[in-house]
């Protein structure tokens, strides 16, 4: 079995030797007290700083907007409170006050910044021995801050307008240079030129494809017509064939009419006078009109081979003059928005400097403390007073575990 503690005789112990464990605690309760009281008073100042967004968004083009991350700019404020720049400012106006300037090593142990509850609240600390100097030197240290953190946070008009400024004087040259051009191409636009071209002679072709079906249609009718006279017994008459005959005659008088082309000088204008031809001469005469369209056919169809090759080169020569246009255009339209979208920002920074409202802004001064940070006396007193009891418990068992190894 396990060795059971004896509680009982340590409670005797501590019963016996409460003088020495009282003697201990007042002891260092005494020593701390007298410690604080001797050690330097240190003071703390504390200043406060607020930011905020500005008043109001002014936004006359939506497409080009400031973006501003407020969170992580507040997150930065106690550092850049903390930086070298602001330091040595601080250091230097200390320097001009008590004519002994502090290092930034020395600074930074006596300086704290913080946020507040709310990350738009920015607290700055300086900790010092004159209740005097660490008021002065944390109004200093405000001030710096916000003319440091507006300056790289807040509104740059100069920086912002000069920005602007070269990019609207761009943007004029390069409007004025697409106005010039669009200007220059309207001159000398032969668009409508070649549209009409194009459509003359597409319209020429397709009238020429038409008359080749006629024509190929014509001669069909005058082979199918031959065939039938040729078939006609010898010496019998061809008055049951007298009206397709005429019938044909006219059909070709009338082709060789709208095609301008005088077909119908080979049937002669006395249409009836050959309906009573003999049947050999009949045939010879369909022979010689078949032999006039395919002439003219052959005719066609070197035109419409010739057209086919212009009516191409039409196209591609219309359609690179309607791409050059359509590409002055675009360029100038996206010329004219851009130059416009500056414009209408540049007039909205204009107004948004106008508004002297600083992004960080001292919140609250710090006042002279009439109350040190420390020392703590009462504190350091009580902590006096229970190491000193601890101490007293200690010596009490220590004293006992050397009596009992004594005795044995």
């Amino acid at each position: 079995m396990e060795q059971e503690i004896d509680l009982e005789k340590y409670v005797l112990l501590l019963l016996r030797g409460w003088k020495w464990v009282l003697g201990a605690a007042l002891l260092l309760a005494v020593v701390a007290f007298l410690i604080s009281t001797l050690l330097p008073a240190t003071y703390e100042a504390t200043t406060l700083m607020s930011t905020s967004r500005t008043r109001f968004d002014l936004e006359f083009e939506s497409r080009f907007k400031t973006v501003e991350d407020y969170q992580n700019a507040f997150r930065a404020f106690p550092e850049l409170a903390m930086s070298d720049q602001v330091l040595e400012s601080l250091s230097e106006q200390i320097g001009l006050v008590n004519n002994q300037p502090l290092t930034l090593a020395e600074l930074r142990t006596r300086l704290a910044a913080e946020l507040g509850a709310d990350v738009s609240l920015i607290r700055l600390h300086v900790r010092g021995k004159e209740s005097e100097n660490v008021a002065a030197w944390a109004n200093m240290w405000a001030a710096i801050f916000v003319e440091s953190a507006n300056e790289v946070y807040g509104l740059q008009p100069a920086a912002e307008t000069e920005f602007l400024t070269s990019q609207l004087a761009q943007v004029s040259v390069e409007l004025e240079m697409a106005e010039q051009a669009l200007i220059d191409a309207q001159q000398e636009d032969r668009v409508a030129v070649l549209r009409n071209q194009l459509d003359t002679d597409i319209n020429l072709h397709r009238s020429l494809l038409g008359q080749q079906n006629d024509a190929q249609l014509l001669l069909q009718d005058i082979q199918r017509l031959r065939d039938q006279i040729a078939t006609q017994p010898a010496g019998s008459g061809v008055g049951s064939l007298s009206n397709p005959l005429t019938t044909m005659l006219l059909q070709i008088k009338a082709y060789g009419a709208a095609t301008d082309i005088p077909v119908f000088l080979q049937v002669g204008s006395d249409v009836t006078a050959i309906t009573q031809m003999p049947a050999s001469a009949q045939i010879a005469t369909l022979d010689g009109l078949s032999q006039a369209l395919q002439t003219q056919m052959s005719e066609a169809d070197a035109q419409l081979t010739t057209l086919e090759t212009q009516i191409l080169a039409e196209q591609v020569t219309y359609q690179t003059a309607v791409t050059e246009q359509a590409r002055l255009q675009r360029t100038y339209d996206l010329t004219k928005e851009t130059y416009m979208t500056v414009a209408r920002k540049m007039e909205e920074v204009k107004i948004s400097t106008q508004d002297q409202t600083q992004y960080v802004r001292l919140a609250s001064e710090a006042s002279p403390p009439t109350e040190p940070i420390s020392p703590k006396r009462m504190l350091n007193t009580f902590i006096g007073a229970v190491l000193g009891g601890l101490a007293g418990v200690l010596f009490l068992f220590l004293r006992e575990w050397r009596r009992a190894l004594m005795r044995r």
